[in-house]
């Protein structure tokens, strides 16, 4: 990889143009003076100093007690563990405080309500409204859509272990909307691609008259278990 590359990798986790060019020229280097690195880089001497003193408190450049002082990058593998460890908490921080806003500021979907759900975003939903279940999961589908998308499946037969009753009946003719029904309480209706399985769009709702609905179709003759 070119180390222009290295750089605008560098640059994507948070490092400057100097800060990138100082380190990956270190990193080859292995040690070297201030002098040397701001010829090198092509960074004025004024500056060079304060690079080296933002990566070292970053992780990235430690300094070797010598006359003239020195300067050496750390192990990538030591600095890419820090910064990850960084940024989880960094995102953990984030996460908390959005969890802290969502739950102050928005209110859940009323009684009755019916939220539009696209994309793969239906599996997320699919799995937070199953884990949520108590007593019994109904599955209206075809038996090449649902039951073989691998993530629901498996969580299908986890529910099971755990004893929550998981009913799945397959209707007689060939169709591409499915649905979910959890503890006769919340239910997703959803679409699928025949072809590959992605899932395209879908309805989830906690309306008691029309999950009463789909509790009537999927208990009446037009299925089989």
């Amino acid at each position: 990889m070119a180390r222009t590359d290295i750089m605008a990798l560098l640059n994507s986790i948070g490092l400057t143009q100097y800060e990138s060019k100082v380190y990956t020229t270190l990193a080859t280097l292995g040690t070297a003076s201030a002098k040397d690195v701001s010829t090198i880089c092509n960074i004025p001497y004024g500056k060079i100093y304060e690079v080296l003193s933002t990566l070292e408190k970053k992780g990235f450049v430690e300094t070797v007690l010598s006359r003239p002082m020195k300067f050496t990058a750390v192990n990538p593998n030591k600095v890419m563990q820090s910064v990850k460890e960084n940024e989880i908490k960094k995102i953990n921080k984030i996460k908390h405080l959005l969890l802290d806003e969502f739950n102050d500021k928005s209110t859940s979907v009323k009684k009755g309500g019916f939220v539009l759900i696209k994309g793969m975003h239906i599996l997320d939903k699919l799995k937070q409204t199953m884990v949520s279940a108590k007593k019994e999961v109904l599955v209206y589908s075809s038996d090449k859509c649902v039951t073989k998308v691998e993530k629901v499946n498996n969580l299908l037969n986890k529910l099971s272990k755990k004893g929550v009753k998981v009913k799945i009946k397959f209707p007689k003719k060939k169709i591409r909307s499915n649905f979910i029904v959890v503890d006769k309480k919340e239910a997703i209706v959803f679409v699928l691609s025949n072809d590959n399985l992605d899932i395209l769009h879908g309805v989830w709702t906690n309306s008691s008259f029309f999950v009463e609905l789909l509790l009537s179709f999927f208990y009446s003759g037009n299925s089989k278990v």
